[in-house]
């Protein structure tokens, strides 16, 4: 196999270094120079890579940014710091096929992980996999203290008949933000479901 002598780790290195200072500093002339350093040695390190992202994501070029995040996320095996970042920024553009490549690589990871939980169940619930999404939102739940988790999981209990439980949903959204507009109309709902009126329309 082929190997790196120690002076091309040292330039290898001095790349890298030089290309972190010139973006910490603003300095685009620097960071160019370091980009085209880097390219030219054929050289691809997820540190620049996530950098160079952020840039595109500033100039609103989305695709361009994850198709750098793909990139860092190849060469970072057990990166699934990068991995989430990239799975938040495809949930917020609505990119769901990427989505869901960035959610199994996080999942194969932890699948417990609440966040891509949250994320994969709101997907599975945009596709009508309502079962699914279910089960997502709750293993999300147990660890994500988000008003918007809860009642997520607690309009899909409304959906399934789940009256009662799905209050029980709502109020825990709302104690964790009481001015969380949803979950009062999943609480809303829910009591007239039950047939109790007087209380939704007090909610």
């Amino acid at each position: 196999a082929a190997r790196v002598s120690r002076g091309a780790c040292h330039v290898v290195a001095w790349g890298i270094d030089r290309e972190l200072v010139a973006s910490e500093a603003g300095d685009e002339e620097g960071w160019l120079q370091s980009l085209t350093f880097m390219y030219a040695n054929r050289l691809e390190w997820p540190s620049f890579l996530v950098i160079e992202a952020k840039r595109m994501l500033q100039a609103y070029r989305v695709s361009e940014a994850l198709d750098l995040y793909d990139r860092a996320i190849i060469l970072t095996p057990q990166g699934s710091a990068i991995a989430r970042a990239a799975a938040r920024i495809a949930f917020a553009a609505g990119d769901m096929e990427r989505l869901d490549r960035y959610l199994v690589f996080l999942l194969s990871q932890d699948p417990s992980d609440p966040w891509a939980n949250y994320a994969l169940g709101t997907a599975q619930f945009h596709r009508g996999d309502i079962d699914m999404a279910e089960s997502s939102y709750r293993v999300a739940v147990d660890d994500l203290d988000l008003p918007f988790a809860a009642n997520n999981l607690a309009w899909v209990l409304v959906i399934q008949g789940e009256y009662q439980e799905a209050l029980s949903m709502a109020d825990r959204a709302l104690n964790i933000d009481p001015s969380f507009a949803p979950a009062w109309d999943t609480r809303g709902t829910a009591l007239l479901r039950l047939g109790r009126t007087d209380e939704a329309k007090a909610a």
